[in-house]
């Protein structure tokens, strides 16, 4: 005679002449597996979307439960844990993705950029045709600084006929050298063209502009009350580019008679790219050197004359490269010296 009892998806004979047992499969087995390989995905997906000790408590439970079935039973289990994974990592993915594309960043004051200021994390603004804009937090300003000045191919995307021209026969437009030749209208327009295409994609309450003095010289100290962009000490390092000895050989000191500093040579007698222009402590580029800055204020009180500042590639005298030296321009003057950075912030009064 045998007595079946049925566990869980299979059914347990017991043969009373002999004591044997032996398993047959139940019907109800398929139902059993999907529950399973549902429950499975759902802790996968829990634990790689970030509920990390939900998803381990849920499987602990799981194996618990389980821990009593047979070898074969278990392997299968195993099995189906790992197709769990696999399907619950191209689920996150996909989210991750999602909240990617839909919210690259939050009002300042919530967790998202407090979270992107502990981790120095920089975000970029794809402006198509492989170009972007690059940012870098700055907590105690509370402001997305631009990690570069802006370039030529940048401010192309805006003004594509834009010509940077030449010095004496050196290129200065290549597409990562810093943009020159636009005045501060200029300047201003381009962020403004950056607040009706990307505006979207930034904080609410912020807007792309140009940088007020004040933040200018924040972000050049980098905290501190250092003399220079790069720190006290004279010379500058050779990866800022102001006028060095380079190219200043033989010839040179036949013909001309314009000064340069002695021990600094950045192998650039133009502006050279974005990218090459000496980083500061806080990750920005090019705050000392390359080109001028145009800033939002005014210079006088008859507002005639904006602020420029971070002195260029053809200044040399040491109290021009102090972060503490100002100096101004006609808001529509455009020269080969003169370029600017865009930062994100609140809208200044």
């Amino acid at each position: 005679m045998r007595v079946c009892q049925f566990r869980h998806g299979s059914a347990r004979c017991i043969n009373r002449r002999d004591g044997s047992a032996h398993f047959t499969p139940h019907p109800s087995g398929n139902v059993f597996t999907i529950i399973i390989n549902v429950f499975l995905s759902l802790c996968a997906n829990s634990v790689l979307n970030g509920s990390r000790s939900g998803g381990i408590l849920y499987i602990f439970e799981l194996f618990i439960y389980l821990k009593h079935y047979r070898r074969g039973m278990k392997i299968r289990i195993y099995r189906w844990f790992l197709t769990a994974v696999v399907i619950g990592a191209g689920i996150s993915g996909l989210r991750a993705d999602e909240r990617r594309r839909a919210d690259p960043v939050k009002d300042p004051s919530g967790p998202v950029v407090q979270e992107a200021a502990r981790r120095e994390y920089p975000f970029a603004i794809d402006l198509g045709q492989d170009e972007s804009l690059a940012f870098v937090w700055i907590a105690p300003l509370k402001i997305w600084v631009g990690k570069y000045e802006v370039s030529n191919g940048q401010f192309r995307r805006y003004d594509a006929g834009h010509d940077s021209t030449n010095v004496v026969g050196r290129d200065m437009d290549h597409d990562m050298q810093p943009v020159v030749h636009v005045s501060w209208e200029a300047a201003h327009n381009y962020c403004g063209w950056l607040n009706r295409h990307f505006g979207s994609l930034i904080p609410t309450g912020a807007v792309f502009r140009l940088p007020t003095e004040q933040e200018w010289e924040a972000y050049a100290r980098c905290g501190d009350q250092r003399v220079y962009p790069w720190g006290n000490q004279w010379p500058p390092p050779n990866m800022y580019n102001y006028r060095g000895d380079e190219g200043s050989g033989f010839l040179y000191s036949l013909f001309q008679r314009e000064k340069f500093i002695h021990g600094h040579n950045d192998g650039t007698i133009v502006s050279c790219p974005v990218t090459n222009s000496g980083v500061n402590s806080w990750g920005l580029y090019g705050v000392g050197g390359n080109v001028w800055e145009w800033c939002q204020d005014w210079f006088d009180a008859k507002k005639e004359t904006r602020v420029i500042r971070g002195a260029a590639w053809n200044n040399e005298q040491e109290i021009t490269l102090r972060i503490s030296h100002r100096a101004a321009a006609a808001p529509d003057l455009d020269n080969e010296c003169i370029g600017f950075r865009v930062v994100i912030g609140p809208l200044c009064p």
